[in-house]
């Protein structure tokens, strides 16, 4: 007769850890759908090599994908299709248009899309003038950046608020700021259709934002960012921008 197997202790010590922060790492890639290695160790509280080892053993699992800027990204194989990252056609449709925005201010462009509560630039443009490096993958704060704030600014106010259920993270270079001066100032985003920063995501760093919408549903989808340096550039010196911009986002909105 044969033994039946009796159930195995669950795990406990490191190996217990290991398997809450595999699973901790899972629910964050459902939510923003991509991220790095130095993202994944920040969020957990664990060491890069921790987060690497993690994220290499779901990427030898299919679980998630890795692209050519070291990003990993929620995989096809593993959740529903609304979690797949987005097409690289949409990459190489707005690029020559941020080639263009580039070569005509002297200025970095990025296009950035939402991801939970944080804006990622999927794709930039910088102009030989530039003084600021491309911040292809990056991820910033949403309320924090001009892009974000354009992104936000389109979403209903449980959305919002789902994204910031602690309320907003503080800046020191904001003092004062919350979730209430946050809704505020999403309200004159979308009354004026754009979003200046200056200065307040990073020292040095002026960016204005126009939204990029899908044509079908006129939600915002993406945006323009033009990003300057503050040692070539007033925000003065930005706002002239604005048309081209906004433009700009017009003619992509309508070949996406």
């Amino acid at each position: 007769m044969s033994r039946v197997s009796e159930p195995r202790p669950a795990p406990s010590g490191v190996a217990a850890k290991s398997v809450q922060n595999v699973l901790r790492l899972v629910e964050v890639l459902a939510e923003r759908k991509s991220i790095r290695v130095r993202e994944a160790a920040g969020l957990l509280g664990i060491s890069e090599p921790t987060a690497y080892r993690l994220l290499s053993a779901l990427h030898a699992h299919n679980w998630v994908t890795k692209d050519h800027s070291h990003v990993y990204h929620w995989s096809a194989g593993f959740g529903p299709p609304s979690a797949l990252p987005r097409p690289r056609s949409v990459e190489a449709t707005v690029l020559p248009f941020l080639a263009e925005i580039s070569e005509a201010t002297g200025h970095s462009v990025n296009f950035c899309i939402l991801e939970g509560n944080g804006v990622r630039s999927l794709v930039g443009m910088a102009s030989r003038q530039c003084r600021l490096p491309l911040r292809d993958g990056q991820l910033l704060p949403a309320h924090s950046t001009s892009a974000g704030h354009v992104l936000l600014a389109d979403l209903p106010e449980q959305e919002l608020l789902e994204l910031y259920p602690l309320g907003v993270p503080g800046n020191p270079r904001d003092p004062g700021f919350d979730l209430r001066e946050l809704r505020r100032r999403l309200a004159l985003v979308r009354r004026k259709g754009w979003a200046l920063n200056d200065e307040v995501s990073e020292r040095g760093v002026i960016g204005l934002a126009v939204p990029i919408r899908d044509p079908g549903q006129g939600r915002a989808v993406g945006t323009l960012a033009l990003i300057a340096s503050a040692l070539q550039a007033t925000r003065d010196d930005i706002r002239q921008f604005l048309p081209l911009l906004l433009d700009t986002a017009a003619h992509v909105s309508s070949r996406l």
